[in-house]
């Protein structure tokens, strides 16, 4: 009798720890599916505040609880930036709060991205409708993306 009540025991707990796995997997994916989401809305959004992008390739993010944002690290046209969006990873890509710290840095570094005139992207005099924008002709490499 006690075999049988050993054996349920140990099924439950296998089943338990299938479960939670299963779960955790699970939630991950759809965190990879956000991130990778926001990403690509973020790749919109800098082909519509600067010209001359044709290499985004962003490589990683961090969430910061204090301030409740994510930072996105990005490589454009060879230059390393970090994008910080409201929210935890995946939830928005409106960098439209950080629009500001964009045309100050317009103005110290004479519109090159990070005053590097090397890299060849400049903010853009007006911002284009990011909706419309599209990104054939950019490489954009997804910090999640396993072909990386």
């Amino acid at each position: 009798m006690w075999l049988i009540v050993v054996a349920i025991v140990i099924a439950t707990v296998i089943g338990v720890v299938f479960a939670v796995n299963a779960m955790k997997e699970r939630s991950q994916w759809e965190e990879a599916i956000a991130v990778s989401t926001t990403e690509k809305c973020l790749a919109k959004e800098l082909v519509a505040r600067y010209s001359g992008i044709t290499n985004i390739g962003f490589r990683g993010y961090s969430y910061n609880g204090m301030t409740g944002a994510t930072s996105y690290y990005a490589s454009i046209n060879g230059v390393g930036t970090t994008w910080r969006v409201s929210g935890k990873p995946g939830e928005s890509c409106s960098i439209a709060s950080f629009a500001m710290d964009i045309e100050n840095l317009q103005d110290s570094n004479n519109g090159w991205l990070a005053g590097n005139r090397q890299s060849g992207v400049r903010l853009r005099d007006k911002r284009l409708d990011p909706g419309k924008v599209s990104l054939r002709g950019v490489k954009v490499t997804y910090s999640l993306d396993k072909r990386a």
